[in-house]
């Protein structure tokens, strides 16, 4: 296993000098340091499925002596790799540039960190199952209407979307208050292994029945 996951890091070798520039022109801009890592992890996460996809990669992994099992533990296990290196890296730069970019780790930052793994992991856990299930070709055509209609009702959505928000973060804080902080912290944590631990089994099912 340990060469698949480093094969997606090899496959991305010129991209983490890609997100490697991303990290330092960000954070020397004092963008916030949780969604950094969020999108850094999104953009980690395509790309690796995006070098399987692409030219066929998957016939030749299951081609070679590696069970479908370990191919998608090491998607899983891969995207948190890179969630620890980005963090490290992330607060590398802000050492280094810390007469640039404040670099005090206060209980805030630790909070943006922490929802910035939920997110990551998140994303993951609807994006494997997901793109592992469907063709790309429909994927394309789904992502292209989609992009039609954002365009097309790009107002409306925003509006929309904003007071659903609105809504919804109300209701949370509402929610929230009634609980310790530590207790939410346990409850989302158990919550996001829960889910990612679900799509790691379900992503192996939809894979080990997949014809290449």
């Amino acid at each position: 296993m340990y060469n698949l996951i480093r094969k997606d890091f090899i496959l991305q070798k010129y991209l983490m000098l890609f997100y490697l520039f991303i990290a330092i022109f960000y954070t020397m801009t004092g963008m916030s340091m949780g969604l950094l890592i969020t999108v850094l992890s999104v953009f980690f996460t395509i790309n690796s499925h995006y070098y399987d996809e692409k030219g066929k990669n998957n016939v030749l992994l299951n081609s070679l002596p590696f069970s479908r099992k370990q191919i998608i533990a090491s998607k899983y296990i891969g995207v948190l790799i890179f969630l620890f290196i980005t963090t490290l890296t992330i607060w590398l730069i802000r050492f280094i540039c810390q007469d640039i970019v404040s670099n005090s780790m206060t209980r805030g930052n630790i909070t943006e960190l922490l929802i910035s793994y939920a997110i990551a992991i998140l994303f993951v856990s609807f994006y494997f199952p997901f793109f592992y299930r469907f063709p790309n070709r429909i994927l394309l055509s789904g992502f292209s209407i989609l992009v039609i209609m954002m365009v097309a009702l790009g107002k409306t959505i925003v509006s929309k979307f904003g007071n659903v928000m609105s809504d919804f973060i109300g209701g949370i804080q509402t929610f929230s208050s009634q609980f310790s902080t530590t207790g939410l912290y346990i409850s989302a944590f158990v919550i996001t292994i829960l889910i990612f631990s679900s799509s790691w089994l379900l992503t192996l099912k939809i894979y080990e029945n997949k014809d290449f």
